[in-house]
């Protein structure tokens, strides 16, 4: 999916998760957590997208190539998925967004 599919994601991704996102935040949920309040515009958007990803892409390798076209270097810890985590940075956003 390309930027103008995807928005949010390429920002997250790409502004928030990138290569040198555990320089710059304590952990990932800090990462998705600061990219909600400094992108009050495109926050919301997130949880629809990411949605329609797992509800399209079914492997975890499809989705970790997804992740990486985002321009994220994201990986999950041992015996996490991408799944659980893409489903954790929906709700976790949905939330944010919701109670603002």
């Amino acid at each position: 999916m390309s930027e103008s599919e995807t928005p949010a994601a390429w920002h997250l991704m790409g502004a928030y998760l990138n290569q040198d996102w555990s320089d710059d935040f304590e952990d990932e949920w800090a990462a998705v957590d600061a990219f909600v309040a400094e992108s009050p515009s495109i926050a919301p958007l997130l949880p629809a997208e990411i949605d329609s990803v797992l509800a399209s892409v079914t492997s975890e390798g499809g989705l970790e190539a997804w992740i990486t076209e985002q321009g994220a270097s994201y990986r999950p810890v041992p015996g996490a998925t991408y799944r659980a985590f893409l489903e954790t940075v929906s709700e976790r956003v949905r939330r944010a967004t919701l109670h603002g």
